[in-house]
């Protein structure tokens, strides 16, 4: 059961009986433990669509940071970037790892809240991953005003500094989002830091995130479900998933099962949900993401079978890399970005370079999306960047998963 408590305004709800750790975005190499401001402005630019260049890289190491905060294994850091924009980001220290949660805001100098914390830009999300994501739930979103007028709520799995959730609520001022965060810390740092405290429209859940799921206790209908935790990093998994619970290199066993996926489909599924789940499968090895999607989608058909959905036929694709933004070698340190969608093949069509004219037309009901995610859909119509190709995994144009 949960112990429900209020924390400046904003919904918190604490499980006492988490399960297994979230899993840390932690670097292949081990740091000696350290988070020294010198060590961080060596980590790779991980963030930044358009930022994975050599010449970026190196920007970042000319910049300044410093931290401001450290508390349990997390501290919280300011960089100046060379737009003259400060940002603000979270850094995590576990198993003499240390790894970059995928929260980045951005701020301008000097201009404050009257609590003399940063006023946080929310029309644009510094990551990839969460601009694709966006764009993942502005499509839910689109299906959801079709048949009910009103979205139903989005359920994002993995909060860090809430940099994602923020941002969608600024945009859809009648959206409410529920987080499920594993760590206390990091729901306390994007209540003190992050700029979240205050949103009556954020629910935030300290729990284990597929067991929370696995209960039943996603709501119903849901909008899109977000898992923005790196379960299928594969040198990760294969570093420290022993000590993470993660069971070698593969998705977790509950990620596969029955258990966790008949009642995240329900959420969003049939009439007034939204259809869409998005994962964050950076680092992900090509055996464990097929593997996660053909379960996945199996469990849809079983689900589908017995309540008669009507919501076929399923698919499964993934956003990755292309042209100058695949490296020729992906590491542990800096590993290869990429974003798991499942859901209705009908809206996923308009991911692939076909559905050009259709994403167009299926975006129109969400026009903040074009800013929140400018340099996601720039590099998806040029079809170069870090998440510009679109690839199907299972269901696609040529195949039918019925």
């Amino acid at each position: 059961e949960h112990r429900a408590c209020t924390l400046a305004m904003a919904t918190v709800a604490r499980a006492d009986d988490a399960g297994a750790p979230r899993a840390m975005a932690a670097a292949a190499a081990a740091t000696g433990g350290s988070d020294s401001d010198d060590e961080l402005l060596a980590l790779p630019p991980l963030f930044e669509v358009g930022e994975g260049s050599p010449d970026a890289a190196a920007g970042m190491r000319a910049s300044t940071t410093r931290t401001i905060h450290r508390e349990g294994g997390w501290s919280v850091h300011e960089m100046q970037k060379r737009n003259g924009l400060m940002a603000r980001y979270m850094s995590h220290t576990k198993g003499g790892a240390t790894g970059l949660d995928q929260t980045r805001v951005e701020f301008l100098p000097g201009d404050l809240r009257a609590d003399g914390e940063p006023n946080f830009i929310r029309d644009r999300l510094c990551a990839g991953s969460h601009q694709s994501m966006a764009v993942v739930v502005a499509l839910a979103l689109s299906r959801c005003r079709a048949t009910s007028g009103s979205p139903p709520p989005v359920c994002v799995l993995g909060g860090g500094g809430l940099a994602l959730p923020m941002a969608l609520l600024a945009a859809e001022h009648s959206l409410e989002v529920s987080v499920v965060e594993l760590e206390g810390v990091a729901i306390d740092f994007a209540l003190r830091f992050f700029g979240c405290a205050g949103e009556q429209r954020l629910t935030l859940v300290e729990d284990d995130a597929l067991a929370f799921v696995c209960r039943g206790e996603a709501r119903c209908p849901s909008a899109a479900l977000i898992i923005d935790i790196d379960f299928l990093r594969g040198r990760l998994c294969s570093v420290v998933g022993v000590g993470l619970g993660l069971g070698g290199c593969g998705p977790p066993d509950l990620l596969l099962s029955a258990e966790f996926w008949s009642p995240a489909w329900k959420s969003v599924l049939g009439r007034q949900g939204g259809g869409l789940v998005a994962l964050n499968a950076i680092g992900a090895e090509e055996g464990p993401l097929l593997a996660l999607a053909a379960a996945a989608l199996a469990h849809a058909r079983a689900l589908n079978e017995e309540a008669a959905l009507g919501e076929w036929p399923m698919a499964a694709g993934v956003l990755e890399p292309c042209g100058s933004a695949d490296r020729g070698t992906w590491t542990g340190f800096v590993p290869r970005p990429s974003v798991l969608v499942l859901g209705p093949r009908t809206l996923l069509e308009v991911l692939a370079p076909e559905g050009a004219s259709a994403l167009e037309h299926a975006l129109k009901a969400s026009p903040w999306v074009r800013a929140v995610s400018a340099e996601f859909l720039r590099e998806l119509s040029q079809g170069s960047g870090s998440l510009a190709s679109w690839r199907w995994l299972a269901g696609g144009a040529t195949e039918d998963v019925r």
